[in-house]
């Protein structure tokens, strides 16, 4: 494990540290000597005190320093160079710690249109803070996350070839980010940095009621005004639609994977009002939620 990881500055270095954490973990599935970690799945969708959850899989690679992740009935820390899958919707915390070097690790994050993932630090102890982060356009996300929801699967089968399903659905993941990396690294127009963090956050903080372009604005440092019109200029949607089109994507695949009643599904997508929820439901799908689910049941 190099102790010599330096914090990248700029879009291209993070970029080239990406692609060169994906190649070492492909090498490593292929020769059987990576290390996976991957929790049971249950308690999905459940709230517990400290934990968070998404409606898609995350990814984590651990760059360097250790990374203890706690679950409702579980634990387990990630070191350097180790491999962590998180199944959507399982409640989980993290702690970071400094360990044979500065603590950085890779985060990748699905939502229904894209990919993204960012690098972490440590921030506040224990606490982790973005550096950089990027989106990757022109990802076949369901593809890519169902690669992920099936290693899931392998990884718990515990039979004789599980294993190496598991680390092939995880080398046919990591080779299709590391192809969308080395596409991002060639394309001459990345998008800012400032509206890539922008996606994460939107993605990882759907849930939270006070997500709005007023608490997005204080988080990146900028107005709502200047932030709003930037986020329009590079991806062509106002930022207020954006959030309501993730919110709505969240609800659909709530509707369609769990039991929760319509009102814990609006609560789940960040809305506290119920009727409010409704409406912005219908004007995206043209149905109620209630008419959504029983289509696809």
């Amino acid at each position: 494990m190099p102790e010599h990881v330096r914090r990248p500055d700029s879009l291209p270095a993070l970029l080239e540290l990406a692609h060169r954490e994906l190649t070492f973990h492909i090498n490593a599935l292929n020769t059987g000597k990576a290390v996976v970690k991957i929790p049971r799945v249950v308690n999905q969708m459940e709230d517990h005190p400290g934990m968070h959850f998404h409606p898609m899989p995350e990814l984590f690679l651990q760059v360097s320093g250790q990374n203890t992740f706690r679950f409702p009935q579980e634990h387990f820390t990630v070191r350097p160079r180790e491999l962590c899958v998180v199944p959507f919707g399982m409640p989980h915390g993290e702690r970071a710690r400094a360990y044979r070097g500065p603590f950085f690790m890779f985060v990748f994050v699905y939502s229904s249109t894209h990919i993204s993932f960012h690098l972490s630090e440590e921030g506040q102890p224990g606490s982790l803070t973005t550096v950089l982060g990027v989106s990757l356009e022109g990802a076949d996300v369901e593809r890519l996350a169902g690669y992920l929801d099936t290693a899931i699967d392998a990884y718990h089968a515990r039979t004789p070839w599980s294993r190496k399903v598991c680390d092939g659905l995880l080398t046919a993941h990591l080779g299709g980010l590391l192809d969308l990396v080395q596409q991002a690294r060639a394309a001459r127009n990345t998008e800012s940095f400032r509206i890539a963090q922008v996606r994460q956050l939107i993605i990882t903080r759907i849930q939270n009621p006070e997500l709005s372009v007023r608490t997005l604005a204080e988080w990146v440092r900028c107005s709502p005004d200047y932030l709003s019109h930037q986020f329009r200029q590079e991806t062509g949607v106002k930022l207020t639609e954006y959030i309501n089109e993730q919110r709505v994507r969240y609800a659909r695949q709530l509707l369609q994977t769990t039991s929760m009643d319509i009102a814990e599904v609006a609560y789940a997508v960040g809305h506290n009002a119920p009727s409010y929820f409704a409406r912005i439901f219908r004007r995206y799908t043209g149905q109620t939620a209630k008419q959504y689910r029983n289509t696809r049941s």
